[in-house]
């Protein structure tokens, strides 16, 4: 996750190797079941830091099992990403970064058709991804001026603008498609938060209120 996106770690309880082949996490953590696919969603692409990957706290792997047009690739930068980028059409590509040089998303109707790339590490990372991938950092910048209020109880974030790398993705769909409906994603969310709690002891779950 990056920026404001970011994974907040905390302490469950210690798990068994078993994982789910489909997602990369502990069958107590897994969600794919109750995960369903969003139709006539855009067609994304996320470009994820190793160190995420099979993160039991990541909520990518959410959006990986409702959004069948989200392509994922994984890398640190530069070289990582030489093959996705005659895949991006340089008229349309546009990154979702927050921060300095990034336009209000909620105010540019011209967006609505962009091919949209998000980045799913921490901030630091992020950042360093994007210096070392000049044509990434090229494309034009978007962020949102008014985001909606996190629903990603177990982490804390900087401020009450933080999201999910699954709520930033959710959030841009809706301001890009808004016949396309995300219910599925929010749905997604909530299960991993609740299968993520159910880890935790019972004692300290009052922290994630």
């Amino acid at each position: 996750m990056l920026n404001q996106w970011f994974l907040l770690e905390h302490r469950i309880s210690p798990l068994s190797p078993r994982k789910c082949s489909a997602c990369g996490v502990h069958h107590k953590l897994c969600v794919c079941k109750q995960c369903h696919m969003v139709e006539g969603a855009p067609r994304l692409w996320v470009l994820q830091h190793p160190l995420e990957l099979g993160h039991s706290k990541g909520t990518l792997r959410v959006a990986k099992a409702c959004l069948p047009n989200l392509q994922v690739v994984v890398g640190e930068g530069g070289a990582d990403f030489d093959e996705l980028q005659p895949r991006i059409d340089t008229a349309r590509g546009a990154l979702l970064f927050p921060g300095s040089g990034s336009e209000g998303l909620e105010s540019s109707h011209p967006c609505l058709s962009r091919d949209w790339i998000l980045l799913d590490a921490t901030w630091r990372k992020a950042r360093k991804m994007l210096l070392m991938t000049p044509w990434l950092a090229a494309l034009p910048r978007y962020e949102f001026t008014r985001p909606p209020s996190s629903s990603y109880r177990i982490r804390k974030g900087p401020n009450t603008s933080s999201l999910s790398t699954l709520e930033a993705i959710e959030h841009l769909i809706t301001l890009t498609t808004p016949a396309c409906d995300t219910a599925p994603l929010q749905e997604g969310l909530q299960a991993l938060v609740q299968a993520q709690l159910s880890q935790i002891p019972v004692d300290i779950q009052h922290r994630y209120e």
